[in-house]
């Protein structure tokens, strides 16, 4: 073997060795290194994802906190008891309890429930009483404004007809002797705010139960809001008694006679008298208002309320029905067509619209125009064959 020879052999065994040692050394450092990387990578991202999970729970936490705060109790009897001592204190400060012609007043427990599924348990009140609509109202208002959780079920109020009928026509007490309530109809009078109601109001408050370790902690006593649940300020509700349906329509006082015309001289004719006024066909169009509409079975129905008109305020219309100065031809969810026809013999079709929450009088109508109403228009013309 030459020199040359030797020194090749021992390069290649150098590199073959030092190839076996970048391998060991990779094998015993390197690998185990890069893994552990990829394995503190992957664990510092399970962190991250367990860190975000614990805030969100813990913003649930806070949240179901929150509501159990506005519960009147975890026992479903002892918030029972609170919730009616509570509307006691409502109706007391509307004059729903202490009222001596409120004599049957009484707030009956309902039975308690339990959702299966849930846990949730709702505990009912039945309220009977009577007052008037501006008294009913503020208890309904000072009720939503309350920091529990509670709702309204049902609400019915009926007024004796015998005394707003009595009242109508000018008399001063009813005919009858009892109302639904037990009050004296016979000594009730009719005040600036409307005639007493027979009320019925059904309510619920909710009880939520303990869920995990979640430490639930009533207010031992509910804050009164500013507006709470009210879906306006509380001023804005004012016009609902403004607008009393219970209360008689009563007609303007008439208007004064004309003074008198001085007498003429002797010796000068009396001039003709003026010519009649025009007849108005429509002599009550601002007191008579379109104020809703309904679905019943599929057919829409208007609905008209009349101030003239004293035992049956509201009138209930539907297509074909006479009405104002001619008869409805198209009911729709937001509007009311009537046809008219003139002396002349021509028709004409007039656009009643309905607007809330300040109903629209009969005078304020227009005369239907495709132009001004093309969707009205074109119903109109369908539901014609047009």
């Amino acid at each position: 073997m030459t020199h040359r020879e030797r020194m090749l052999g021992i390069a290649l065994g150098g590199t073959l060795a030092g190839l076996a040692l970048v391998g060991v050394v990779r094998w015993a450092m390197v690998d185990p290194f890069v893994n552990l990387q990829q394995r503190i990578r992957t664990e510092e991202q399970r962190r991250t994802r367990l860190k975000n999970e614990l805030a969100r729970l813990e913003g649930i936490e806070k949240q179901w906190q929150a509501l159990t705060a506005r519960t009147l109790s975890l026992d479903p009897k002892e918030a029972q008891l609170r919730f009616r001592q509570k509307v006691h204190e409502l109706l007391q400060r509307h004059g729903l309890v202490d009222d001596p012609k409120a004599k049957d007043t009484k707030i009956s427990p309902g039975g308690i429930t339990r959702d299966r599924n849930t846990r949730f348990v709702e505990v009912p009140l039945t309220i009977t009483t009577a007052g008037t609509l501006k008294e009913v109202l503020g208890f309904l208002c000072d009720f939503y404004r309350q920091d529990f959780i509670a709702r309204v079920d049902k609400v019915s109020l009926a007024a004796n007809q015998a005394l707003v009928a009595g009242g109508a026509r000018g008399g001063a007490r009813a005919r009858s002797n009892k109302t639904g309530s037990g009050v004296d109809a016979g000594t009730q009078t009719i005040g600036p705010d409307g005639p007493q109601l027979t009320v019925s109001i059904t309510v619920t408050a909710l009880v939520l139960p303990p869920v995990g370790k979640i430490d639930p902690q009533p207010r031992a006593d509910p804050e009164e809001l500013p507006r709470g649940a009210l879906a306006h300020d509380v001023d804005a509700y004012s016009a609902v008694v403004a607008r009393n349906l219970f209360k008689p329509y009563q007609p303007p006082p008439p208007p004064p006679p004309p003074p008198p015309e001085p007498v003429a001289a002797a010796s000068q004719p009396a001039p003709p008298p003026p010519p009649p006024p025009p007849v108005n066909p429509r002599p009550d169009a601002d007191k008579k208002y379109f104020v809703g509409t309904a679905s019943v079975n599929g057919e829409l129905l208007a609905y008209v309320q009349d101030q003239t008109q004293v035992e049956r305020p509201v009138v209930r219309l539907r297509v074909g029905d006479a009405v104002d100065d001619g008869r409805v031809v198209l009911i729709q969810p937001l509007a009311m067509v009537v046809e008219t026809q003139e002396p002349s013999g021509q028709r004409k079709y007039y656009y009643y619209p309905l607007r809330q929450p300040n109903p629209a009088s009969f005078a304020e109508r227009v005369e239907l125009s495709p132009q001004e109403h093309p969707e009205i228009w074109g119903r109109l013309q369908h539901s014609r064959g047009g």
